[in-house]
């Protein structure tokens, strides 16, 4: 099935490309959280809102590597983990911002060359800023605000490198991270969006909020004291859904697992005090996203200030999702299951639909396309993804799914998995979008495995339009 491109008709948008008829590229704003479900969309109603109502929302979007170290770097190249060769977080083999091979032929790069000012702000790549490398910017950023590697997930008492200064900030309620990004954020929107029709250098700039992935440790901490050892939201939100409700379907804490890999079925029924932790990081999780919400708001509402939010696309999304509690994994992420791999992704701009929802499958590879496209840049990768704005061939796809353990793929009607070891899982994603029930020995569906098999066989060293 191929599903049409829908672009409202605008008389200032290229609707082959986004950019402007008068060839000015625009503003584009990249905004990123890290361990994100899509479930915990609920809470970030400016989110869904100014971004959500006023653009696209891309409902079954995926990370193909779902780690935060491999799907950053996704983002910088427009290519799946097997051809960028950021293979796992740090300490994995290949794993890391040490294997970040020829930074200099990356996204910000060829926005560069296109003469956009190209700012970076909060989390970069996993590895990032050890040692005598804590003062050095990637190539193709102009202006750099930078969380270094051994205190990046604080929100407290962390180190930033800022345009190649270190800058260490305490445990003062101004000092909570997320709301310093914001801030910098709004500043350098200020000072660097192009305004609605006018001429100069446009504005790239990716924000990096660290919420709500497990913070580091803290010390003179602010309230809540509840939230230590999960995501740890701004004080002024320390009472916030205490008392939430957490999803309890019925993959949580599945009670069959005989159906799943070995190193899912070693896995004990949660208990009670598991199950009891889970709801509190997941209250803590929740909490933690308010203050990305309002950061949301006001990076659009700077947008709008500074006159420059009708030329320019702003893109919500994470770099991967998060396990609490289904199939008995009590946190995580990397696995093969749906709140691991699926991840929010909004878009707003020029020519965009508002308040449309698109079905089709999307997967993170198009991000980097899709931003080059844009900016009328000419990457110097070969890209794996598609625009995921004009280009006429948006659905009927096969997405990869990879890690150093296992290779998948996910359609539109399957989930088929196939691990290092040998073990297999296939799931109907209509009949069972719970993955209940693995049917990867069950002799009814041979030939849809062996076709799967098959198709899977296609992408896992596909390359450029292979992989589309």
């Amino acid at each position: 099935m191929v599903v049409a491109v829908r672009l409202t008709d605008s008389p200032s948008v290229d609707s082959a490309s986004g950019q402007g008829s008068a060839g000015a590229a625009p503003n584009i704003v990249v905004i990123q959280t890290d361990d994100q479900t899509v479930e915990s969309m609920r809470v970030m109603k400016r989110t869904r809102r100014l971004i959500g109502r006023r653009g696209t929302t891309f409902t079954n979007h995926f990370a193909s590597w779902p780690e935060c170290c491999p799907s950053r770097v996704t983002l910088l190249t427009g290519q799946y983990a097997h051809n960028h060769g950021v293979l796992g977080n740090p300490k994995a083999e290949f794993g890391g911002f040490e294997n970040f091979a020829n930074q200099r032929n990356t996204l910000p790069v060829w926005l560069q060359q296109r003469d956009y000012v190209t700012a970076h702000l909060g989390k970069y790549v996993n590895g990032y800023g050890l040692g005598r490398a804590k003062r050095s910017i990637p190539p193709g950023w102009d202006r750099w605000y930078t969380g270094v590697s051994h205190t990046v997930q604080d929100v407290y008492g962390y180190v930033q490198n800022e345009n190649g200064e270190l800058v260490r900030y305490g445990a003062r309620k101004r000092d909570f991270k997320q709301d310093l990004i914001t801030r910098q954020a709004q500043r350098l929107i200020r000072r660097h969006a192009r305004p609605d029709g006018s001429r100069g250098p446009p504005l790239y700039l990716q924000v990096d909020y660290t919420a709500p992935h497990l913070a580091g440790p803290q010390t003179r901490r602010q309230p809540p004291r509840r939230c230590e050892r999960a995501a740890y939201p701004a004080p002024r939100d320390a009472k916030r859904f205490r008392n939430a409700r957490m999803p309890r379907d019925p993959s949580f804490n599945e009670r069959d697992v005989s159906d799943k890999p070995a190193s899912i079925r070693a896995l004990a029924p949660l208990g009670k005090d598991e199950i009891a932790n889970s709801k509190r990081r997941y209250r803590c999780r929740l909490a933690s996203l308010l203050s990305v919400d309002r950061g949301v708001g006001r990076i659009v509402r700077e947008l709008r200030e500074a006159g420059a939010l009708q030329s320019s696309f702003v893109i919500f999304t994470s770099d991967n999702g998060y396990l609490l509690g289904e199939h008995r994994v009590p946190e995580g992420k990397a696995l093969a299951y749906e709140p691991s791999i699926q991840v929010p992704l909004m878009v707003r701009g020029p020519g965009v639909e508002p308040g449309a929802k698109r079905s089709e499958l999307t997967v993170n590879v198009d991000l980097g396309r899709t931003i080059a496209r844009l900016a009328g840049a000419d990457p110097g990768r070969v890209l794996d993804g598609r625009n995921l704005l004009s280009d006429p061939e948006s659905g009927g796809r096969d997405v990869l799914i990879e890690t150093n353990l296992y290779q998948g793929l996910r359609t539109e009607d399957w989930l088929w998995v196939e691990y290092e070891n040998g073990e297999r899982e296939l799931y109907d994603m209509q009949a069972d979008p719970k993955q209940l029930e693995s049917m990867h020995d069950e002799p009814q569906t041979a030939a849809v495995r062996a076709e799967l098999a098959a198709r899977l066989d296609e992408l896992r060293d596909c390359e450029g339009a292979e992989c589309r």
